[in-house]
């Protein structure tokens, strides 16, 4: 389970729909426990919670760990929290955005087309999260057993990337042109 970007949510407050509001502070207050639980089930091989660092920073940090270089992380995999993309693209940036993004090496591989859009759609992943999910890195035929399980078990999960052994940073992919994050 990934928190879905609460950071962007709880800055933006003042300005933020009450639906929005409620999604984050129901994703803030729900347990990582059943989720470690399936973690560790289907046999996860190193595993982090979302916090400060933000997403991007987290994956990376665990990527290095396992010796990869780095990571890729797909912009339309990611389970958002309601508003999280309006807010984004209004500029509503919480206060360890700037680090987070200066502290994570990073590329953007998409289309010509479609890259002003993406530059706004990946700020989400460099947004420090207020009780964020886990983040885990499984064998393939492991991480599906776990997603469904996550699903099952009422999570907002999805496989979002994978290691990159020859790489080095976050390299975020968009792979469609017609959909943004």
């Amino acid at each position: 389970r990934y928190g879905t970007v609460t950071g962007v949510q709880t800055c933006a407050l003042p300005i933020s729909h009450p639906n929005w509001v409620a999604a984050a502070i129901e994703v803030m207050t729900q347990s990582n426990a059943s989720a470690a639980n399936i973690f560790a089930e289907n046999k996860v091989i190193a595993a982090t919670d979302i916090t400060g660092f933000g997403l991007a920073r987290h994956a990376l940090n665990l990527a290095q760990r396992l010796g990869a270089g780095g990571c890729e992380i797909v912009l339309e995999r990611l389970p958002l929290l309601p508003g999280v993309v309006t807010l984004s693209e209004a500029g509503v940036v919480s206060s360890l955005y700037d680090q987070n993004r200066v502290a994570t090496p990073f590329t953007v591989q998409t289309k010509p087309k479609t890259r002003p859009k993406v530059l706004v759609d990946y700020a989400v992943l460099f947004d420090p999260q207020t009780s964020g999910g886990l983040l885990g890195v499984f064998e393939p035929l492991k991480a599906q057993k776990a997603l469904a399980e996550l699903k099952e078990s009422g999570h907002n999960a999805a496989i979002i990337g994978q290691l990159n052994k020859h790489g080095s940073g976050v390299k975020i992919v968009h792979h469609d042109d017609t959909t943004t994050i």
